[in-house]
């Protein structure tokens, strides 16, 4: 007679069954499957264990054991074998019990249920051996996962942002979580992999009422060539839904914060104040420049000001804009100010440059530097 331990919807592949008699693993006798690929993704195994009748011993004790990577510890299943009505001159035995064991895929720790049946033999001589569970596990109902919408933290060039997506109230807890991506100008999604500097975690809670919550996070590398217009998605898939779960983040809005350098230049025996704007992104913002004339801040025009462009290889831009500085016959102090606004500012950055006996400095909360 024959006891089969079925295993069902486990992924990865690689699954170990091991059969026990009293405590000892038992290698003779035992036939085990290659794991077979189901349509949904995951695989089963079956693993059969041969007992001869005439051998059992009174409550003997079989175990089947199965040992999955998504698993803490191993399922184990216990079996009294008893025999009933042994007849000493029967000439055929038939007999079979069939035990299906099911684990449920992916990061689930949990056995559904253990099936035992006992068939009568055809023949007139009564010989049978009974095998059931020592312990019966409460089988797990399905339920649906719930998904939130995507968090999407300010994007700034240069720096990490997290994606998060919380999956609630499911059950089993075998779910499969996707990051799909759409890079900029395209129309098509591609998952996402470390080689894009982008890594996926997830973090499972199991909740009171025995349904599971699960945080999605991705981290990214955030640059405007790489991200400014991608798009995210956050894709579920679980045993109680027909078809996936997505959401979304939509067209995601990358900035860059402006770094301001001052310094003054000479070209042609004039002087310039020049301030440098680095790494801001988007190109459309508002530098104003002023000076003091007779106790009040004046501003520059714009015909008086100059400004140049270009474009750096993360996506972000330099700007150039300068202002040309009269020379004056007196050498009384004289102040300037340079003031940019731009969308990625709490507030405008302001930079004060005093001219001091023909010396420019510029004006900081620790004192004044001399410009070259």
């Amino acid at each position: 007679m024959n006891l089969d331990c079925l295993v069902k919807g486990f992924y990865p592949k690689e699954v170990n069954v091991t059969w026990y008699r009293n405590g000892e693993i038992v290698n003779n006798g035992v036939i085990t499957s290659e794991p077979r690929k189901e349509g949904n993704g995951t695989y089963d195994v079956n693993s059969t264990l041969v007992i001869i009748s005439s051998k059992i011993k009174k409550d003997e004790l079989a175990e089947c054991r199965v040992e999955h990577v998504s698993m803490g510890t191993p399922i184990k299943e216990h079996f009294v074998l008893t025999q009933i009505g042994l007849k000493r001159n029967s000439v055929t035995l038939v007999s079979i019990s069939t035990v299906t064991v099911f684990l449920v895929m992916a990061l689930c720790r949990g056995l559904y249920w253990a099936l035992c049946n006992r068939l009568k033999s055809k023949s007139n001589v009564v010989d049978e051996e009974s095998v059931k569970p020592a312990v019966e596990p409460e089988a797990e109902l399905q339920k649906c996962p719930r998904m939130g919408e995507i968090m999407v933290p300010r994007m700034v060039n240069g720096t990490k942002a997290f994606l998060q997506c919380t999956i609630s109230g499911y059950c089993p807890e075998n779910l499969n979580v996707t990051w799909l991506w759409m890079k900029p100008g395209t129309q098509q999604l591609l998952s996402v992999s470390p080689s894009d500097n982008k890594t996926a975690t997830v973090e499972i809670k199991r909740e009171k009422d025995k349904t599971y919550t699960c945080t999605a996070c991705l981290s990214i590398n955030v640059s405007v060539s790489g991200e400014n217009s991608a798009q995210y998605v956050c894709q579920v898939e679980h045993p109680s839904l027909e078809r996936p779960l997505q959401k979304r983040t939509g067209k995601l809005q990358v900035i860059g914060i402006p770094v301001i350098k001052v310094r003054r230049e000479t070209r042609k025996k004039k002087t310039y104040l020049t301030a440098v704007i680095e790494g801001i992104f988007p190109l459309n913002f508002t530098i104003k420049w002023s000076r003091m004339k007779n106790n009040k801040l004046v501003d520059y025009p714009e015909t008086d000001k100059q400004k140049k462009s270009s474009i750096n290889i993360d996506g972000t831009y330099n700007v150039i804009s300068s202002i040309k500085v009269e020379q004056s016959r007196d050498r009384k102090s004289k102040s300037f100010k340079v003031t940019i606004n731009h969308e990625s500012l709490e507030s405008p950055i302001q930079q004060t440059i005093l001219r001091e006996e023909g010396v420019y400095y510029l004006l900081t909360e620790n004192g004044r530097n001399r410009l070259p």
